[in-house]
């Protein structure tokens, strides 16, 4: 399970990911003098207070489930060709045999392809 990074997590929120989806958080505010409360720092919750100054720290599964029920999709695949990941953007009102973007650039895992396509979707699709 791999967890979208801090700035992506701020990022994310301003564009309305909802909050309660995450059962970790990253802290936005250190009030204390202890190192578990470092900005930045994640860790697990089971409730989300509103005095509590943290942000919802979703994996990236979590994030593509909010984009598909947006209705919009982020494809990583595989090119065997060449080794290397890529991934596509689509409506399914438009349909995915045509998509809407694809990337340029090649990823050697999965998850950077994945994460790249959720930084396009959050810079060019999605409308505070």
């Amino acid at each position: 399970m791999e967890f979208v990074s801090f700035d992506l997590s701020k990022k994310l929120k301003e564009k309305g990911f909802p909050q309660h989806w995450s059962d970790q958080h990253y802290i936005l505010e250190n009030e204390y003098e202890d190192d578990f409360f470092e900005v930045g720092s994640k860790y697990p919750v089971e409730v989300i207070y509103d005095y509590i100054p943290t942000i919802a720290a979703p994996t990236i599964s979590q994030v593509l489930k909010w984009f598909r029920d947006e209705n919009i999709y982020c494809l990583p695949w595989f090119e065997q060709g060449v080794d290397m990941w890529f991934y596509a953007i689509c409506k399914p009102a438009y349909g995915c045999e045509f998509p809407e973007f694809m990337s340029e650039s090649d990823y050697k895992t999965y998850e950077q392809a994945a994460i790249a396509g959720i930084e396009y979707m959050l810079d060019n699709l999605i409308k505070l």
